[in-house]
């Protein structure tokens, strides 16, 4: 990923391994990971994985409380995907987005 000519690698964990990753043009950004789970989305899929393979099945590192699927999981992820999101959006989208205003129409009173 590092050698790729084309992109740049924005976040990583020895953990997780890739995380963000950002063309060098800046038109794209790839997100590895699922900032859109609720608090239970994993835990769902983590139950349903060891009632058909209970043998190779891990616990979510970090995700339930003391890692004991027993417990409910918090969703402390919430925060920092929507800044995430917003960031981007903000930059990205609103920062870099020409704004021309070709055709007004005569017909409508606008209110500013």
């Amino acid at each position: 990923m590092r050698a790729h000519p084309d992109l740049r690698l924005l976040s990583y964990s020895d953990d997780a391994g890739v995380f963000i990753v950002q063309s060098k043009n800046n038109k794209h950004i790839m997100i590895t990971g699922h900032l859109e789970y609720d608090a239970t989305t994993l835990s769902d899929e983590y139950f349903r994985d060891i009632e058909k393979d209970p043998d190779n099945t891990e616990i979510p590192i970090n995700y339930f409380p003391n890692n004991d699927p027993l417990q409910a999981p918090k969703n402390v992820w919430r925060a920092h995907s929507h800044l995430l999101f917003y960031n981007w959006l903000n930059y990205y989208v609103y920062q870099e987005t020409p704004y021309e205003w070709h055709y007004v129409d005569e017909n409508i009173e606008y209110h500013i």
